[in-house]
């Protein structure tokens, strides 16, 4: 898409500084998606506060930049799709459309969650309480990033194979079942925190048992 432009001999600055716009916001996008697997494995992992408030740091920088980059993407691509008739390319239709979908899926699943974890109440230093820690380990923030960026490479190989409307969408819908098993495999692997209620019933167990060799 940016060969072609260049190569039609356009030359006024917007047009030559809007590559530049869609690659700068592509690498700004991929940035934060991996700024906010860090956080969410900080927070799945956490054991201290300290853990704890590292991998809120991440999440709230993550949309700070995921929001701007993307609208520079839909944007800065439409108006390349614009300026060499791409908007009649399938591929490119299913790309600007992902992004959104990639965007809505942020708001509309990180965003809520990720404010309500921020209200759980716990000790600024320290180890975290265990109903705590099962709180941050939340699989909702692991489908979500798990989905955007199976979405944002599916992206990538549109932009690779400039496929058709309909391949386009089927190769987009391969990405999102892939997104969504790799959350399901990764959720399997990490290994779940007992209950508050079994921890209860593991101390209670243990002391009966001392009390009893004491006896």
């Amino acid at each position: 898409m940016y060969l072609a432009i260049l190569a039609g001999g356009a030359t006024h600055d917007s047009v030559l500084r809007s590559p530049f716009l869609h690659l700068a916001g592509s690498l700004v996008l991929f940035a934060a998606l991996v700024l906010e697997w860090f956080g969410v494995d900080f927070l799945h992992h956490a054991i201290s506060a300290e853990q704890a408030h590292l991998g809120f740091r991440l999440t709230a920088v993550a949309p700070r930049l995921a929001g701007p980059s993307a609208a520079v993407i839909v944007l800065s691509g439409g108006y390349l799709s614009a300026h060499i008739a791409g908007w009649r390319q399938g591929w490119v239709q299913v790309s600007l459309l992902t992004v959104l979908v990639i965007a809505v899926v942020g708001i509309a699943f990180s965003g809520p969650q990720m404010r309500a974890l921020r209200k759980v109440q716990f000790e600024p230093t320290g180890r975290l309480p265990s109903d705590v820690r099962l709180r941050l380990q939340d699989s909702r923030l692991l489908v979500s990033i798990c989905l955007r960026s199976a979405l944002l490479l599916g992206v990538v190989f549109l932009m690779a194979s400039r496929t058709g409307f309909a391949e386009s969408l089927a190769a987009m819908g391969c990405a999102a079942i892939l997104g969504l098993i790799l959350a399901f495999f990764i959720g399997n692997q990490r290994q779940k925190l007992p209950s508050p209620a079994s921890f209860r019933g593991e101390r209670a167990r243990l002391s009966s048992q001392k009390e009893r060799s004491k006896a």
